[in-house]
């Protein structure tokens, strides 16, 4: 993925430590936004958090001065301006125990395939994860049970018709329709030469 072992050491490796390291009543705050992609690297960490044997406050911050429907809601941090990722900050959630048992639960069936579980647990109302239900049926749907395509080899199908095969084209039109998922290049990039080989 173009990352070399150290810096992937440097800035991945090093924050997990200092996660698994962290000292009694540690303050977590978890900055992610409210797509697929996102809200699964969350409940990872929260996974984490939980396993952790000390006492902890733990919030997610999310980008919440963003208006449901703006074009860029799926993703949002990236915009922001300092202002901005005050308002978040301030608007942090805080997380209950039964939220972090919840993100938990979340990670556990996401990791086992056990899209059933998830679903249950998408059920869920909770303020920490707020577009969860949408998170996780975007996720169902990349697995129909009939046998046919998952949505977004659909969608990549669609564009791929009717406007462009270009893949900076298809990932611009893919981002505009189903930024939901939090598709980086690499990701969306797979898709669509599975896509293109199948045509």
């Amino acid at each position: 993925m173009g990352v070399s072992e150290t810096e992937y050491h440097g800035k991945v490796v090093n924050e997990f430590e200092k996660i698994m390291n962290a000292p009694d009543n540690s303050e977590f705050n978890l900055w992610f936004e409210y797509d697929l992609f996102c809200q699964v690297n969350m409940w990872f960490v929260i996974s984490i958090i939980d396993s952790l044997p000390i006492k902890k406050k733990v919030f997610a911050v999310y980008t919440s001065y963003l208006d449901k429907t703006s074009k860029q809601f799926w993703n949002g941090f990236g915009a922001a301006n300092s202002d901005e990722l005050k308002v978040c900050y301030a608007k942090r959630i805080s997380l209950s125990e039964a939220d972090i048992h919840l993100g938990q639960g979340l990670w556990k069936a996401y990791k086992n395939g056990n899209l059933e579980e998830l679903t249950n647990l998408s059920k869920n109302q909770s303020l920490a994860f707020p577009y969860l239900e949408e998170v996780v049926n975007a996720h169902v749907d990349r697995f129909p049970k009939d046998g046919t395509k998952g949505r977004p080899e659909r969608v990549i199908e669609d564009i791929t018709k009717n406007i462009s095969t270009d893949f900076h084209k298809v990932f611009k039109e893919f981002w505009n329709r189903e930024s939901i998922y939090g598709f980086g290049d690499t990701q969306l990039r797979s898709l669509y030469d599975k896509v293109m080989h199948c045509r």
